[in-house]
């Protein structure tokens, strides 16, 4: 079923295309280099065959259960909830992966798996246009960014790839053919790039345990604070993630103000960037 992406280099399929967002995906695993900052160790990559909707989901490990729970909750926040059903799911014949068919069948899912290099056929091309953006991304940066912070970047990547139509999707982009309307964005900043450096909202609860600490009055505690944009969150609408070096975590914050492009965060080390030379 995942068999129907065009590529001069794969035999032809000889089954029907999807008929409908995400009845058919074809999902790859890959191991972090380094552990992400917020405890995970693999992404997964998925493509829905019918529009071409990508995505990089983070998973804590490579454990049956840890990779099942990321794309199930995947599947049912995004196909799901949009009244898609998934079908078909296809992958490596991995050994954890052949463990996961029982997992998936009880979701109403046929889970079929091939040899690696005829799998890796299928998502190539996304995965190459994945680390393509994401080199651009890392070059406009005037600051090197921690490899805990990789995964961040490619799952916003891919989100980016979602708005711009593709061979399946034309003349809609991926995004407007799973959710059948137009994105919504930041009513402030609509187009805030990963990495931007900004001034972000700090909750009244994180202001009272800094004026504890420091004996200040609640008053005389600053309203914002550094935050690194690590894009937009999938849970509240329009809104964006920000990793802030006071929590080592990275949650939705407010926009008060973004910083000059030169801003390096923290203790962050300091590069050229070629894109700002050209700029």
């Amino acid at each position: 079923k995942a068999g129907h992406f065009n590529n001069k280099n794969m035999t032809q399929s000889t089954t029907p295309p999807a008929p409908h967002p995400g009845h058919t995906m074809c999902f790859d695993i890959s191991k972090l280099r380094v552990q992400s900052i917020n405890g995970y160790t693999h992404e997964i990559r998925v493509v829905s065959e019918n529009e071409g909707f990508f995505a990089v989901l983070p998973a804590k490990s490579a454990s049956c259960k840890d990779l099942f729970e990321a794309m199930h909750d995947y599947i049912a926040t995004t196909y799901n909830a949009q009244s898609h059903r998934v079908e078909y799911a296809h992958a490596d014949a991995e050994g954890v992966l052949k463990s996961m068919q029982a997992n998936f069948g009880s979701i109403g899912i046929t889970l079929t798996l091939s040899p690696p290099g005829q799998h890796a056929q299928r998502v190539e091309r996304y995965t190459q246009t994945l680390h393509q953006r994401s080199r651009s991304t890392l070059d406009a940066l005037g600051y090197v960014l921690p490899p805990q912070f990789l995964l961040y970047l490619h799952i916003a990547v891919a989100a980016a790839m979602n708005l711009t139509p593709n061979a399946v999707s034309a003349p809609h982009t991926p995004y407007e053919k799973l959710y059948r309307r137009r994105k919504v964005f930041h009513k402030k900043c609509p187009f805030l790039p990963f990495g931007t450096v900004c001034m972000v909202g700090m909750g009244d609860a994180k202001r009272a345990r800094m004026a504890k600490a420091l004996q200040y009055p609640v008053q005389d505690v600053p309203k914002s604070e550094v935050g690194v944009c690590m894009g937009e969150s999938s849970v509240f609408p329009a809104t964006y993630l920000f990793y802030v070096e006071s929590t080592r975590s990275i949650v939705p914050r407010r926009v008060i103000s973004v910083l000059h492009p030169n801003t390096i965060p923290f203790t962050w080390k300091a590069k050229p960037s070629m894109t700002g030379v050209l700029q």
